[in-house]
């Protein structure tokens, strides 16, 4: 199963190189004098904002005609909208990969001075809460607003009443009309620039075959469940070395799309989720970062349903490779319902604040090889209602409650394939585990640290392989948590389960305990599963 889904992976990044769109360009330039929206494009007569270049690239596009959008050096300060009527090709790159940002906020100028460290300003939206989406949970009115305002680049933390704005916080009064910001110490506010997040969404686009290349994405007021940049219903489409960072819900989402592929993009600090994706098939992400997302969320104890590094659902043959997910307040990958032919590999997941991966409703096969697992507060690698699944040469090391946990409230999950539209009941079953190197945190009541924790369902154990790993915990041997409460040595487990006749237990010495330096030694990789 491992060499099958792995094979596919060259392919797949092949194809989306190749996708080199020629025909005509148009230039976009904000700083260039004499720019203008009126004028035809060209480098030496650019336009001025990037949604005009966008409604030209679609007259185009609707006569087949390939389009090239440079973006030149600048922030751009708008929301733009492209949808294909035929195949031909579109992109938009900026100039200078890096340079350009797309930006959901405005400059506000004219605070005035209110109360001691306060401002304000009128404020003449009136947004109120987000409504939460059907079959959500509860969300507490935090997680349900959308306003964002950043002094010097930095993020204020929204209160939701007068009496609760402290330095570094802003209340928006939207019966009054007004907002009040409190800085942070120090700030000269005349020389200050305040930027205020207003326009929900920065980039969307759809049934395209789009190359979007070296553009920032960032503040975008987000609605609960939203995200900054849509990419759906398209084939082809290549989006490289862009960024996702600080906005409201989510940065990048993907859907209804085949043989897409990211890579080198960075989906950091956006309040709900760093990048998602929706009913993909053969889709390629590559050299990713998502880190540091769900602040919003967590600012309304709302940590585990939509939300956290990467939320990935429906994916029908995926690859991530070389991804990396630190410190969300939730989980850092996700694969949640009716994902199959997944391959995770070479990744780093740490410190995360539920568990750096989670498998959830999906019929698989997965197969997580060679990645590693560090300081999540919860577990390594959680799975609840996922089938096939191989755990091969990969590092888990000092994750809380546990390094490995299959388990939760549902023991059956019933799961419809999108593409087949069969229904399935699925369970925790077909699990490998293989040349692993798992070290469990020192042990205390609140992380105990277990190295493997599962439930005593007989579909489990009757279908579990497990070989040639190494366990270890420097303060307890029994390490091995079944049934919920029994606690087991590796002999005990191994008679138990009749598995890990040739797993050890032994201190595997790893070179580092830092997220980055986790690995194993050079050779020391056991065998296939």
């Amino acid at each position: 199963m491992l060499a099958a889904l792995v094979a596919s992976a060259p392919q797949l990044a092949a194809r989306q190189s190749s996708v080199n769109p020629v025909g005509v360009t148009l230039h976009v330039a904000n700083r260039q004098t004499g720019a203008s929206d009126t004028n035809p494009g060209t480098e030496r007569l650019p336009l001025r904002t990037v949604g005009r270049a966008a409604a030209l690239a679609a007259a185009y596009n609707a006569n087949g005609v390939a389009t090239t959008v440079v973006i030149h050096p600048g922030i751009y300060r708008e929301a733009v909208a492209f949808r294909a009527e035929t195949a031909a090709p579109v992109t938009f790159q900026a100039a200078e990969n890096g340079t350009v940002i797309l930006s959901g906020s405005d400059v506000w100028t004219g605070w005035q001075p209110w109360r001691g460290g306060v401002y304000r300003h009128a404020w003449p939206y009136r947004w109120g809460v987000v409504a939460v989406p059907a079959n959500w949970p509860a969300i507490a009115e935090i997680a349900r607003r959308r306003e964002m305002i950043f002094v010097n680049g930095r993020l204020l933390t929204q209160v939701l009443s007068p009496g609760a704005v402290t330095e570094a916080t802003f209340y928006v009064d939207e019966r009054a009309g007004w907002v009040y910001i409190w800085p942070a110490a120090g700030t000269d506010m005349a020389k200050s620039m305040v930027e205020v997040a207003i326009r929900p969404n920065i980039f969307k686009a759809s049934h395209t075959n789009i190359t979007i290349r070296g553009l920032t994405f960032q503040h975008a007021a987000t609605f609960l469940d939203d995200n900054a940049v849509d990419v759906s219903g398209g084939g082809s489409a290549l989006i490289e070395d862009t960024q996702y960072l600080w906005n409201n819900w989510g940065g990048l989402d993907i859907q209804d799309s085949t043989n897409a592929v990211v890579r080198r993009g960075v989906a950091n600090y956006n309040g709900g989720r760093g990048m998602s994706d929706w009913e993909n098939k053969n889709i390629l992400f590559e050299d990713n970062e998502t880190s540091f997302n769900n602040w919003r969320g967590a600012w309304g104890g709302f940590v585990d349903w939509a939300m956290g590094g990467i939320k990935n659902m429906r994916v029908h043959g995926g690859i991530w490779r070389r991804h990396k997910s630190f410190a969300n307040r939730s989980y850092g990958l996700w694969f949640d319902w009716d994902n199959r032919d997944v391959v995770v590999e070479d990744s780093v997941l740490c410190d995360n604040e539920l568990s750096g991966l989670f498998l959830e409703a999906s019929e698989g096969p997965i197969a997580v090889v060679r990645s590693t697992f560090c300081n999540n507060a919860h577990a390594g690698v959680s799975g609840n209602g996922t089938e096939r699944v191989t755990l091969q040469d990969n590092v888990f090391y000092h994750n809380g409650v546990s390094q490995i946990e299959l388990g939760g409230s549902q023991v059956r999950r019933g799961v419809d394939d999108w593409e087949t539209k069969q229904a399935r009941d699925l369970r925790d079953q077909h699990w490998a585990l293989c040349g692993n190197v798992v070290v469990g945190r020192t042990a205390d009541a609140q992380e105990p640290g277990w190295a493997l924790t599962v439930p005593d369902w007989p579909w489990f154990l009757s279908t579990l392989k497990s070989s040639g790993n190494t366990w270890w915990n420097a303060k307890r041997s029994a390490i091995f948590r079944f049934a919920g409460w029994r606690e087991l040595d590796l002999t005990a487990w191994q008679r138990l389960t009749r598995q890990d006749a040739d797993s050890i237990l032994a201190d595997p010495k790893l070179p580092g305990s830092d997220r980055g330096s986790l690995a194993l030694a050079a050779g020391s990789l056991r065998r296939a599963c």
